[in-house]
C-alpha cells in the first residue's frame, strides 16, 4: 500500500477506537508496526483538510476528523481487502 493510503487507514483505526487523529499518533502507528513513515504527515493532513470534493478531513484546533464520505471510502476499501485474503 502506498503510504498516503496507509495514512487514511491509520486514520480510520484511530478514530473508531476514539484516539485523537494527528500526525504525532499516525506516525506512531508507522512506528508500532515497524513500516517506514510517511515523509510529511503534517503537510498531508493539512492538504486533504482543505474544503472541496477531495477533502478526507476535518480540522479543529490540534486535532482531526475523518469527514463522512472519506471514512464511507475507507470502510469499502478495507471490506475489498478482506475479500483478498
Amino acid at each position: 500500500l502506498k503510504p498516503s493510503l496507509m495514512i487514511d487507514f491509520f486514520a480510520y483505526f484511530l478514530s473508531v477506537n476514539s484516539i485523537q487523529i494527528s500526525a504525532l499518533n499516525i506516525k506512531k502507528c508507522f512506528e508500532a508496526l515497524f513500516l517506514p513513515s510517511y515523509s510529511n504527515i503534517p503537510q498531508y493532513l493539512s492538504k486533504s483538510s482543505k474544503r472541496g470534493k477531495a477533502q478526507k478531513y476535518i480540522k479543529s484546533r490540534d486535532q482531526y476528523f475523518l469527514s463522512a464520505n472519506a471514512k464511507k471510502e475507507i470502510e469499502k476499501n478495507l471490506k475489498k481487502l478482506d475479500i483478498m485474503w
